[in-house]
């Protein structure tokens, strides 16, 4: 039942997605964006599907690009936002246009998986044209109180960390900006929205009080175990993992402890500079104990470029480094697991499976709308034990100098590997390995790389190979493989 769907009306940012994928009760759940469509899927085969009528007249779009999702006691309590109706304003000749955001709103939904009804919760819009209400990024559970939980960060008006009663009702907790979070002991953890900037923070509430019990702001040039600093963050998934609440960023991970009160501490993963790969907008995925990210080629791209700033973007935006990755973060190690052509938009376990959505385009920028979604999307169905005792895959990997210029860069996981080829062009490239612990990192040793050659792996199985070109390559990019 989970066909491909291709493209169809969704005036928006470009290229959508199938987001909130939540299996609940033998029925699944997940929102079609930009059309504004949420569908529950039965075991018998029967479906339900709802166009976001409530929040407004058509035409409508929007429905949810960050997995804001919970389920409790059969029901399905979706976040997110919805154009309702959508509103395109057109200059020039060009096919693009401007998307105006009069008619967009925030809101919250709750679906009946027995019944298919759903219910319209809350909204609240901006009512401007270029402001919005901060969007619902993240829904929690909080089983002390048996209210939810939402996160509000991407947007203008009314951020930070809301509690919403099941049956109604919504009040603020922290005007603190905020995009993903994770219930962590008897704390609810949210990484502090920046903006697309800043460093990676963290603040939490106390379930109980609604208290705000921990903030944590980490400056990478301190908290990185090699020292190399953070450009350009974009936050996305946070989990709990062995007493420690991680947020997945551009760049790689912020380790956070704040039961402990221990310093922040930033791993270095899939980091190419100024180029937007990252793990932001998808969700992490826990399974076996450990948890599953996916590293997209990149989530934001911009279509054409109007001035030289925005020409740098498109170049930038347009490339990608590698293939999207799925790592797969334990507390001992962390590993590439599988890779995949288009970028990941959600994830979910299905027994011994697990389903990936995928879309093969990013979001595009504010003034490139379209009439119609851009992207194909789908669902892949792998094996869990594929995934977890499988070899890693063959990685190659294209680094353009400009993107990272005398910056530490990689961060490549090398768990699996055996071989490592570093090929800087006729530049020269060091090369710096760590280990993956929650105690002191071991710091293994540099290696300049000059005019390319393998380097043995098989003794760095479980570290992070971190890079800095010494002498720019004379053509082309800097070429890394591992097998």
């Amino acid at each position: 039942m989970l066909e491909r769907v291709k493209p169809g009306r969704g005036p928006e940012w470009g290229g959508g997605g199938i987001y909130s994928l939540r299996l609940h009760r033998g029925s699944l759940f997940y929102t079609l964006a930009f059309e504004a469509v949420s569908t529950l899927l039965r075991g018998d085969c029967s479906w339900d599907s709802y166009d976001y009528s409530l929040v407004g007249p058509p035409p409508r779009s929007g429905g949810d690009t960050y997995n804001a999702v919970e389920a409790v006691d059969g029901k399905i309590y979706f976040g997110g936002w919805a154009h309702a109706p959508a509103v395109l304003e057109r200059k020039g000749r060009g096919r693009l246009a401007e998307v105006l955001f009069t008619n967009k709103y925030s809101i919250l939904h709750e679906m009946d998986v027995d019944t298919g009804e759903v219910k319209l919760l809350w909204k609240e819009g901006a009512g401007d044209r270029r402001l919005w209400a901060c969007e619902v990024s993240e829904v929690l559970y909080n089983p002390l109180r048996d209210t939810l939980l939402l996160a509000r960060g991407d947007g203008h008006i009314n951020c930070g960390v809301f509690e919403a009663g099941r049956r109604g009702g919504v009040r603020k907790l922290s005007p603190t900006p905020v995009l993903k979070g994770e219930v962590f002991m008897d704390m609810a953890c949210f990484s502090i929205h920046h903006g697309w900037g800043g460093n990676p923070g963290l603040t939490c509430v106390d379930l109980e009080s609604g208290e705000t019990v921990y903030t944590g702001e980490a400056v990478p040039e301190e908290a990185g175990l090699d020292g190399g600093g953070l450009d350009h963050y974009r936050e996305g998934a946070v989990f709990q993992l062995h007493t420690r609440v991680y947020v997945a960023h551009k760049g790689g991970f912020t380790v956070f402890d704040p039961e402990g009160g221990g310093e922040p501490r930033f791993y270095r993963v899939l980091d190419f500079g100024d180029n937007p790969y990252s793990p932001t907008r998808t969700n992490a995925l826990y399974l076996g104990g450990g948890v599953l990210v996916p590293f997209n080629t990149p989530t934001a791209a911009t279509v054409r470029g109007t001035d030289e700033l925005h020409s740098s973007v498109q170049r930038s935006s347009r490339r990608s480094p590698a293939p999207t990755l799925l790592v797969y973060v334990t507390p001992s190690d962390m590993r590439i697991v599988g890779s995949l052509g288009a970028r990941v938009t959600s994830m979910e376990a299905l027994g011994d499976k697990v389903l990936l959505a995928w879309s093969t385009q990013p979001n595009f920028e504010r003034y490139d709308a379209t009439a119609a979604d851009a992207s194909v999307r789908g669902v892949a169905v792998l094996s869990q034990d594929a995934l977890l005792a499988g070899r890693p895959p063959p990685l190659s990997i294209r680094v353009d100098p400009g993107w990272v210029g005398d910056r530490v860069f990689g961060g490549i996981p090398l768990y699996g590997y055996r071989e490592l080829h570093v090929d800087p062009r006729g530049g020269s490239v060091a090369l710096e390995a760590y280990e993956v612990s929650d105690e002191a990192p071991v710091k293994y040793g540099r290696e300049v790389v000059e005019g390319g050659g393998w380097v043995d792996a098989s003794n760095l199985t479980d570290s992070l190979v971190v890079m800095r070109i010494v002498k720019p390559p004379r053509e082309g990019m800097v070429r890394v493989r591992a097998l």
